[in-house]
């Protein structure tokens, strides 16, 4: 074991009780975590690593990545050329998306499903890293966190959560309350996109109506 090993290992603190862990995966003690942001959501008990480069992220060998889109898109393209070994991923690529930002693309999710091999699913979070919503494992939208809520005008959702009222977002999508295929009970967010995009679309679709 390389002495990059196991100074890696011993920037990050075991997991103690993976049943405090507030991710919308299965976890289990002793799983790595690697961030790839600047700023993410707390995950709980699970403290993640920065990695301060990619050496110093292939010695961490994290069970699982966290980044943006962009972030973890880059990391695959350097997986799939051969320049770095993350045949350790074996749980989840996470990809954070900031509210207002474009969700992940279903090629991009793909590309990212092609490397890893790992199942992705994507976390939308608030401008102070917050968790607003989370992609189940059928990937039917996203469940809402406790307290947060969107309403629609003009075919733009507005953000509504703690400290936060009638926050424009720059995206269109709509909230549906029946039970997700999952399981789970309460909201949702479906069908989100940008709105300029679904502005597009339409414009579209009555120029060849």
């Amino acid at each position: 074991m390389s002495k990059l090993h196991v100074k890696s290992r011993s920037r990050f603190r075991t997991i103690q009780r993976a049943s405090a862990v507030n991710l919308p995966f299965p976890i289990h003690p002793q799983m790595r975590l690697a961030l790839l942001s600047e700023s993410a959501p707390a995950f709980g008990v699970l403290e993640p690593f920065r990695p301060e480069s990619a050496l110093h992220l292939q010695g961490f060998a994290p069970n699982m990545l966290a980044g943006s889109a962009a972030d973890l898109q880059n990391l695959a393209e350097q997986a799939d050329l051969g320049t770095l070994n993350l045949s350790c991923v074996d749980h989840a690529v996470i990809v954070l998306t900031r509210c207002g930002q474009e969700p992940i693309t279903d090629v991009a999710r793909v590309v990212l499903w092609q490397v890893f091999g790992v199942p992705v699913f994507e976390i939308f979070i608030g401008h102070d890293n917050a968790i607003l919503g989370y992609e189940c494992e059928l990937h039917e939208g996203w469940h809402l966190a406790p307290d947060v809520d969107f309403s629609e005008t003009g075919g733009e959702l507005l953000l509504d959560a703690p400290g936060v009222s009638g926050l424009r977002t720059a995206l269109s999508g709509f909230v549906t309350h029946d039970k997700c295929p999952c399981g789970r009970l309460g909201p949702r967010l479906m069908d989100v996109r940008p709105l300029q995009r679904e502005a597009e679309e339409r414009q579209r679709w009555a120029a060849t109506a």
